[in-house]
């Protein structure tokens, strides 16, 4: 067997010795993806910013897509996983589709939050975040409105059908984990195996490294993501005035005294309890994390500049 880009799990568990369950174990511990090839197919290349996803361009690609941590997961727990969102391993395969904005629908919409051109050079040479190339269709809203219309009053003529306003309809993609693989990059990353001899002949003694000290995923901090909500949701709703940290700590008070399922901000529940001197909050990725509210007003300032940079708070503010 020669050296390869990506295998599939049984691959792993005949040549390395590793079992689908460790893989299953490091993927619910956010040290690793799964990755599947996918045909030639249509994606908007972009870049992930907080929640939002700003798309760059259109490229045509054929290769290994990785998903998601939660994605990664959910194929393991259901056999499958339906997602619109995931990652281009490789530049490489990609060719250039457009760099315009690719629909009529105004953004920010349900799809895109921003769209900054860019060319095939510019995107990452590895991992690019991206999403399936999204339908335009009628909105089926203003089509069963006009449908009403024309019913209720026949003597009236409702909007022509080719006029009404359109909206776009996110397509997914099924990965099944029957053929879910592993790069050997990410392999490698994690020191799960040696650098391969052609052959690979003596894989079965690849230096390996307890699964404990594995490093898990990098991602963005969940707390990082609420306070850019809570300051974005802040910005709209007060004719753009920045919100000062005693005002973001009496949301998180409030936030936090409050059931998940009641709470306008911290839809996900991370919050655990503020203090006078520190937020406790929690998520799926870690526990039983902490930040010193001495700390939040420089946390704050470091999100504003992001979201400044990104044209969603008014550089002046």
């Amino acid at each position: 067997m020669q050296k390869k880009s990506y295998y599939r799990l049984n691959e792993l568990q005949q040549y390395f010795g590793i079992a689908p369950d460790e893989i299953r174990y490091l993927v619910e511990q956010r040290m690793l993806q799964l990755s599947f090839f996918y045909p030639e197919s249509k994606f908007v290349a972009g870049e992930d910013e907080f929640e939002y996803f700003i798309g760059n361009c259109v490229v045509n690609y054929e290769g290994i897509v990785t998903l998601t941590c939660d994605d990664s997961i959910r194929v393991f727990s259901n056999g499958f996983v339906d997602t619109s969102h995931l990652t281009l391993a490789d530049r490489a395969p990609a060719t250039l589709e457009t760099r315009n904005y690719p629909f009529t629908v105004k953004y920010p919409n349900n799809y895109v939050e921003d769209w900054s051109s860019k060319k095939l050079g510019e995107l990452p040479e590895k991992d690019i975040p991206a999403k399936v190339l999204a339908t335009e269709d009628i909105s089926l809203r203003a089509a069963a409105k006009n449908a009403f219309i024309n019913i209720a009053e026949p003597e009236s003529v409702g909007t022509h059908f080719s006029k009404l306003p359109k909206t776009l309809y996110p397509q997914t993609i099924r990965f099944s984990i029957e053929s879910a693989c592993v790069t050997h990059r990410h392999l490698s990353e994690l020191k799960l195996i040696n650098h391969l001899n052609k052959e690979l002949s003596d894989s079965e003694n690849s230096e390996s490294k307890p699964l404990a000290q594995l490093p898990r995923q990098r991602r963005n901090s969940d707390l990082h993501d609420l306070l850019a909500k809570i300051l974005l949701k802040h910005t709209k709703q007060v004719a753009g005035d920045n919100i000062s940290q005693k005002e973001c700590l009496r949301v998180l008070e409030s936030e936090s005294s409050l059931a998940p399922t009641d709470r306008q901000y911290d839809t996900d529940g991370i919050l655990e309890k503020v203090t006078d001197t520190m937020i406790y909050w929690s998520s799926d990725y870690k526990e039983n994390q902490k930040l010193q509210i001495d700390n939040l007003s420089s946390t704050m300032s470091k999100i504003k500049k992001k979201l400044k940079s990104l044209g969603k708070i008014d550089a002046n503010k």
